[in-house]
């Protein structure tokens, strides 16, 4: 069972090279005032954004127009590893503050913990506390979470004050559903954006250009890319379609680097796919989650 996608854009390349698969470096300012007016046009899209995105905040503020219609969600700094902070909730509201003037905008959308690990870390408790205090002020419409597995979601149910949640999802990572834990957020009271639905473009890439870490995942790419050729698809249509069959998404980053890659994306994104996605599952972290991916 499929639904219309809504394609969120995720703008890390608008401010760094990121992305196994991205061979074109940083996008150029013009083609991302291409994608953007684009975007607009189709309204209600998310601009997923960071601080830890390079210029990524600097470059949309200057390339957005007044009264556009972005839903624009960024995130906290790292907070977890650093030693020197005295007051977290001046921590949180001045790195909110520095995004806004970047982005030349008087609020945003969400604002998500960039790194779940601080959310059950010793700032736990006055993050949250913070991110809340920014809501009420109305900086923010929405708080929430980005994960990367099950246990990152414990943080979701526990504090109970998450608008949004941010997570992977992909063919060959289908952690959170075999857990359940992505039919629980099924009709839940929040926003669930899934992203690397490309696993950073290594699901479009060919087989034989992958670095021979990859060798374990050969196998099941080559079965992924047979089915999806013998049902008359792409594998980016094949990859669309498996998150288009997953009711609990709202909304689905991706990272786009040009305006034709954007107006690819929006054309395969039509399309349906009826594969049985089950065959092409991995569970080695090491292959699905790029934080464990040697530098390549």
């Amino acid at each position: 069972m499929t639904k219309d996608l809504k394609i969120g854009i995720g703008t890390v390349q608008f401010g760094t090279p990121y992305g196994i698969a991205n061979g074109g470096g940083i996008t150029p300012p013009d083609e991302i005032a291409r994608i953007l007016s684009r975007a607009d046009e189709l309204g209600d899209v998310v601009l997923d954004t960071a601080p830890a995105y390079g210029d990524s905040e600097r470059v949309l503020g200057q390339a957005l127009t007044p009264g556009h219609s972005f839903r624009i969600v960024t995130k906290t700094p790292v907070f977890h590893t650093r030693t020197d902070i005295t007051d977290i909730g001046a921590a949180v509201a001045d790195g909110l503050d520095e995004s806004l003037r970047d982005l030349r905008q008087n609020e945003v959308h969400g604002l998500l913990i960039h790194h779940p690990e601080d959310a059950s870390g010793p700032y736990a408790d006055e993050l949250i506390e913070a991110l809340m205090r920014l809501k009420e002020q109305g900086k923010v419409r929405k708080i929430g979470i980005s994960v990367y597995g099950d246990d990152d979601l414990d943080v979701v149910a526990k504090t109970g004050t998450f608008d949004i949640v941010q997570l992977p999802l992909n063919v060959l990572d289908r952690r959170l559903i075999d857990s359940g834990r992505l039919d629980a957020l099924n009709g839940a009271d929040m926003e669930v954006h899934a992203r690397s639905i490309f696993l950073q473009g290594l699901l479009l890439m060919a087989p034989e250009k992958l670095s021979a870490y990859f060798s374990p995942l050969l196998p099941v790419l080559q079965h992924f890319r047979d089915d999806a050729d013998t049902a008359g698809l792409t594998p980016l249509q094949a990859a669309l379609g498996f998150i288009a069959g997953q009711p609990a998404i709202d909304d689905v980053i991706i990272g786009i680097d040009s305006f034709d890659h954007y107006q690819e994306i929006l054309s395969a994104a039509t399309d349906d796919a009826e594969l049985d996605y089950t065959l092409y599952g991995c569970h080695d972290d090491r292959m699905v989650d790029p934080r464990q991916w040697p530098a390549i």
